[in-house]
């Protein structure tokens, strides 16, 4: 899931989100959500509604 910077950097945990990482390097913005933080029907929710909120306020390429 992709995020600005500034609003992933708050939203790590480092329990049940984390930086993403591929490869071995670590993705400005993007975050890895654990199952365990997904514990009822709306969290899933926010999650996607963040990412995609993230996506659609980027300029079309």
């Amino acid at each position: 899931m992709a995020h600005d910077e500034e609003q992933a950097g708050a939203l790590i945990d480092d329990v049940h989100v984390k930086p993403m990482v591929m490869r071995g390097c670590e993705l400005d913005g993007w975050l890895r959500v654990a199952v365990d933080a997904l514990g009822t029907d709306d969290q899933p929710r926010s999650w996607v509604e963040r990412g995609t909120g993230f996506g659609e306020s980027l300029p079309a390429r």
